[in-house]
């Protein structure tokens, strides 16, 4: 059993799926127990149709009995903070400054163009 109070709301990995759920880790030893209709808020049919072995969910504490601990995915947000490698930052940078030099390049010809005409205009 965690020592985390009921209504805590975390980030578990899940580390083995059943037929009645799923069993979740977190805090590096603790676990608890997602029963298949705490979920979702939508029928499951199979706990696999939502979740898979080694994948980060959200979940809050919502109850503890008998020594066991019980998790919910109902009402939680899923949303995690997408990180972003150095390597894809990079990639991203480098994507925008071509477009951007691209979009400059553009600019300059379309000015040059048009002192072209007005000094050939004037001759």
């Amino acid at each position: 059993m965690t020592n985390r109070p009921i209504g805590d709301v975390l980030t578990v990995k899940v580390v083995k799926i059943i037929n009645s759920g799923a069993i979740v880790e977190f805090d590096g030893k603790d676990s608890a127990f997602l029963h298949i209709s705490q979920i979702s808020n939508k029928y499951v049919k199979q706990v696999e149709d939502v979740l898979s072995l080694g994948q980060k969910i959200r979940v809050e504490i919502v109850d503890k009995k008998d020594g066991k601990t019980f998790a919910s995915m109902k009402n939680v947000s899923q949303e995690v903070e997408k990180t972003i490698s150095f390597e894809d930052k990079i990639q991203n940078f480098l994507k925008e400054s071509t477009e951007n030099l691209r979009q400059i390049q553009k600019q300059q010809d379309k000015k040059r163009g048009l002192m072209k005409k007005k000094n050939h205009k004037n001759k």
